[in-house]
């Protein structure tokens, strides 16, 4: 089954996101996230969590396929409403269509209806997970794969985020830094922590 839901959501994402190389990175990046803040011990995702996180980043820009004007909600609208994804249940697909849906723009919000349908833990997992998407978009803002790895660590209440660099000559990620920071307040919710971003020494 896990095999299905891969090969699915890769055949659609082929078919409707353009350049598969940056969506498979924001992806990687956001799986990076979790794992640094898992080890942090401030979340505690299971696999099948994970996975949604993976397939929504790998997902959210399919709605450029039908304008790039509002395309969160185009992407909403193409997970909610294709046959291509196979083995998730509705529930799922919901989860993952709200964090296309908030991976840019509005906060999650009960007006909008891909927010409303989700019950309380899916309401809080899809602020959750669409605050890591965010952050790792932003992350990838410069020239694609400039952003290596993501650590976390915690000072206090604030979570701090050490960005390595692909290449260890590469000193100036202030464009990622500072699509990051433009993006991390979702997140900073989602935590109840204020976030920041760091290049280590």
């Amino acid at each position: 089954l896990a095999s299905i839901r891969r090969s699915s959501v890769l055949q659609l994402a082929g078919r409707m996101v353009p350049q598969e190389g940056p969506a498979s990175g924001c992806a990687a990046l956001c799986l990076d996230i979790a794992e640094s803040l898992q080890k942090l011990g401030v979340v505690d995702l299971d696999d099948t969590e994970r996975e949604l996180l993976e397939f929504s980043a790998l997902l959210h820009n399919c709605g450029i396929s039908i304008a790039h004007s509002a395309h969160h909600k185009h992407s909403h609208y193409i997970i909610k409403n294709s046959e291509m994804l196979l083995g998730f249940t509705e529930r799922e697909i919901n989860v993952i269509a709200a964090i296309a849906r908030y991976h840019r723009k509005a906060m999650p919000s009960k007006k909008h209806e891909a927010y409303e349908c989700l019950n309380k833990a899916d309401r809080k997992l899809v602020k959750l997970l669409a605050g890591m998407l965010r952050i790792a978009i932003g992350l990838g803002r410069g020239e694609a794969g400039r952003v290596h790895h993501v650590e976390a660590d915690k000072q206090g209440q604030e979570i701090l985020f050490y960005i390595r660099p692909k290449n260890k000559d590469e000193i100036d990620l202030s464009l990622e830094l500072h699509g990051a920071q433009l993006r991390k307040e979702l997140l900073e919710l989602a935590l109840k922590r204020s976030i920041e971003f760091r290049i280590p020494e």
